[in-house]
């Protein structure tokens, strides 16, 4: 999507309405034929991401795996999202601050769900004593702090997720019990 790249590349805020176009080839005037302002692009982008990873977690959560096994599955779903569309996880990760009042709140709910749900699992995980007993907050953090960086990745054949799966294995033999 060229507007998440233009995001992506020179942040939300810097990005206007005239080079959302140019990066289209049709005039400004035109593309408010298709859309309303250029805040509703970053409402798509970050309630599509959003709604990937909540949906995900949703299904992963109601699996019978192991805490393990759904924590992998987890990394790997947002390993494999990160490298399909660097783009639009860079918009969904660093400028959903500017969504309007409205669309933030409601963007922070889901969050706080998807975190909710991921925490649980690791509670899941201490309780089993598969996972050391450490803040799940800070396991939380821990995890997806460690895996931020992929969409960075500039080079597509880097930023394959068969690649990246060591990371997984890496990361969860720090948690281990």
């Amino acid at each position: 999507m060229a507007s998440a790249d233009l995001f992506k590349r020179q942040g939300y805020a810097a990005t206007s309405m005239r080079q959302l176009a140019k990066a289209v080839d049709i005039e400004p005037s035109s593309l408010y034929s298709h859309i309303q302002s250029k805040e509703e692009i970053l409402q798509t982008i970050c309630f599509e991401q959003a709604e990937k990873f909540t949906k995900f977690i949703e299904w992963i959560a109601e699996q019978d795996d192991s805490p393990i096994e759904k924590i992998k599955a987890i990394l790997l779903h947002q390993i494999q999202i990160a490298c399909d569309d660097s783009t639009s996880i860079t918009v969904f990760n660093d400028e959903w601050k500017h969504l309007n009042e409205e669309h933030l709140k409601t963007f922070l709910i889901s969050r706080k769900t998807y975190e909710s749900l991921f925490i649980e699992i690791i509670n899941q995980g201490v309780q089993q004593n598969v996972i050391k007993d450490v803040d799940p907050k800070i396991v939380f953090n821990t995890l997806l702090s460690s895996i931020k960086w992929i969409h960075f990745q500039s080079n597509k054949n880097a930023a394959n997720p068969n690649n990246f799966s060591q990371i997984v294995d890496l990361i969860l033999g720090g948690i281990l019990n």
